[in-house]
């Protein structure tokens, strides 16, 4: 039950980070320099190991859980069971501990190992635009950022529209916003309640 939950919201999976995986996967197969089982191995890794088996080790800092309080057995239940899925998605390439044989072969075979197929193949080279209803509980349409930051952000699209291909989706939009933007992007607000402060 774990893992079909785990398989049938996908769609929850980041399409950024999915983007980014499948951009690995394509660049280290080109040539055919590594082999393919290599090179699924080292998404695998980079999927369970840095975001999908912390987010179950420690759901609290991801969100996943806020107001229920885990134990320190069902800390360790979930550690086990995040090393399982870990296991489960590089099996058909990395060769099983012979004493966990018996636990690993209770499990639907390739059950995790489809789940990184779907996101090394089926990602494409354009990322993913939200646009399904599916998305609505996930999308957020409110970000909190300081001064600087909002410039940081503001300035690295600027940069990063200039390089764009004309074909990737959103291009002419994102370019269209940031005309409208103000070199220092705070400056008008700032503006703005300086001369509140100073009218009488």
């Amino acid at each position: 039950r774990f893992i079909n939950s785990i398989k049938s919201n996908i769609h929850c999976f980041p399409a950024s980070i999915s983007w980014i995986v499948a951009q690995v996967f394509q660049t280290l197969t080109k040539g055919n320099k590594l082999p393919t089982g290599e090179v699924r191995a080292t998404c695998a890794d980079l999927i369970f190991a840095l975001f999908i088996c912390p987010a179950i080790c420690d759901p609290e800092p991801y969100g996943i859980t806020s107001d229920v309080p885990i134990s320190h057995i069902a800390r360790h239940n979930l550690m086990q069971m995040a090393q399982i899925v870990q296991v489960l998605a590089i099996s058909q390439w990395d060769e099983i501990d012979p004493k966990l044989r018996d636990l690993y072969g209770r499990f639907e075979k390739g059950c995790m190992s489809s789940f990184l197929d779907c996101l090394v193949e089926g990602v494409g080279e354009e990322v993913p635009i939200m646009g399904s209803s599916q998305f609505q509980n996930a999308a957020r349409s409110t970000v909190l950022l300081t001064h600087a930051q909002l410039n940081i952000l503001v300035n690295c699209l600027r940069n990063a529209s200039t390089s764009l291909d004309d074909k990737v989706p959103g291009r002419k939009a994102l370019q269209e916003l940031l005309v409208c933007m103000p070199s220092d992007v705070g400056q008008g607000h700032d503006n703005h309640l300086s001369a509140l402060s100073t009218s009488p």
